[in-house]
């Protein structure tokens, strides 16, 4: 009997071939709940959820194109053609020109640039010439002089000494006045700058912070308006409500959550009852594994009495969180409570300068 599996919350396979009058089996394979239907013409029809190892068959009177989906999971999808002709067979290479409307094409991903590494230059150091050494003699003869030799009248006249002393004493003291003058003008300058530096930076900062949290806000706003009105979400929290003790069920309710975090980059994720009691919820936590050195994983709704709005803290971690009320039939289901990890340290306090 053909049969199409839920694996990995795909089809499998998601697309086959039967004749008319053929069954086709539909069995879960996955540790998650499916809920199989489909609106086509040639047939419709709805499986109702079913857990692990369970399994649905639907017959296919008549030909035609049936597409399949799945109610909890939006992204499964697979067509099965029921053709006039006997005969059932899985899809082939010819398929592609046969079917070619239902042929999914692999779009090859683009090849990278590479561009080739530029060697770096190396610029060839000339050795300086080294000048020539003076001869010891020369030096000796530099230093000593001879008994004979007359010496210098000025370095004995202690009158002219004073004199010397007292120009280069009278030219020093208004360079050295105007060099400190100029140090101490340079040094209030720097001071000033960075002052005014500083204060810029501080009210930045405090700028981007709060436009930061404006965004933070909007987005979640927007998100929640979204996501309030995911069908799926509705559908697997329906699903939580009427089955509160099976793990199957809250297993689906977090694989949404996990979905969605990944997709909006949230930290934190909480489905909760009606009265407030929180049904499934996931959390960030740090993984090695992980592509980006985290991942979402299930939380214990045990570990929380309430998420609100405001700040959340878990695990010694806070989390600033929104929520909205998920409806369904003019009646409420539950809530969703979305939430991203808040950093202490983006925070900054303005600091006290010195005048």
């Amino acid at each position: 009997m053909p049969q199409v599996a839920q694996l990995d919350r795909r089809f499998s396979p998601d697309l086959l071939v039967i004749s008319a009058g053929s069954t086709v089996s539909f069995p879960n394979m996955d540790p998650i709940f499916h809920n199989i239907f489909s609106l086509s013409k040639a047939k419709s029809f709805d499986l109702g959820s079913y857990d692990q190892g369970q399994n649905r068959k639907v017959m296919f009177p008549k030909a035609g194109i049936v597409d399949v989906y799945c109610h909890l999971h939006p992204n499964m999808e697979a067509t099965i053609v029921v053709t006039p002709t006997a005969g059932t067979r899985a899809p082939t290479a010819r398929d592609s020109t046969a079917f070619p409307t239902f042929r999914r094409a692999n779009i090859p991903s683009l090849p990278g640039i590479s561009t080739p590494a530029s060697s770096a230059n190396r610029s060839l150091l000339k050795p300086a010439t080294m000048p020539s050494p003076i001869s010891l003699s020369l030096l000796k003869r530099m230093r000593t002089r001879s008994p004979d030799e007359p010496r210098c009248p000025h370095r004995e006249n202690p009158l002219t000494t004073r004199f010397r002393t007292r120009t280069f004493l009278l030219c020093f003291v208004p360079f050295a006045v105007l060099l400190a003058g100029s140090f101490w003008m340079i040094q209030r300058f720097v001071e000033s700058t960075v002052r005014d530096g500083l204060r810029v930076s501080l009210r930045a900062n405090q700028v981007a912070i709060a436009n930061i949290h404006a965004k933070g806000d909007l987005q979640n706003s927007r998100f929640l308006k979204v996501a309030g009105e995911n069908s799926a979400l509705k559908a697997g929290i329906e699903l939580l409500l009427s089955n509160p003790k099976s793990a199957a069920a809250r297993r689906t309710v977090e694989d949404q959550l996990r979905e969605l975090g990944e997709h909006m980059g949230f930290d934190f994720l909480l489905v909760s009852a009606p009265n407030g009691a929180p049904l499934a919820g996931v959390v960030r936590q740090p993984v090695q594994d992980a592509h980006n050195g985290s991942q979402l994983l299930p939380l214990d709704p045990a570990q929380l009495d309430h998420a609100g709005k405001g700040l959340l803290v878990l695990d010694g971690r806070t989390f600033q969180v929104a929520s909205v009320a998920i409806d369904q039939d003019d009646g409420n289901v539950g809530s969703l409570s979305v939430g991203e990890y808040f950093n202490f340290a983006e925070l900054t306090t303005p600091a006290v300068l010195p005048s």
